[in-house]
């Protein structure tokens, strides 16, 4: 159970990013104050690296997601 809810979770910052990114709200550079938090949240997630001499990298903004498709 602890993964299905894992999942669902990481949908709903998946849709919360998409939205902001839609509304202008987060950008590659930044995000506003009125995006979300879940958005804001994903934004952070999507750019870190792994790399300890690079840990963050904005193009991978519009490179990444979550989530790309919905299994059934």
């Amino acid at each position: 159970m602890y993964l299905f809810y894992t999942f669902i979770y990481i949908l709903e910052l998946q849709s919360a990013f998409d939205k902001d990114v839609h509304s202008g709200c987060i950008t590659r550079d930044e995000w506003f104050p009125n995006a979300t938090d879940e958005g804001i949240l994903a934004y952070k997630l999507l750019i870190q690296t792994g790399d300890i001499d690079n840990p963050y990298d904005k193009d991978l903004v519009s490179l990444h997601a979550f989530v790309l498709q919905m299994v059934p």
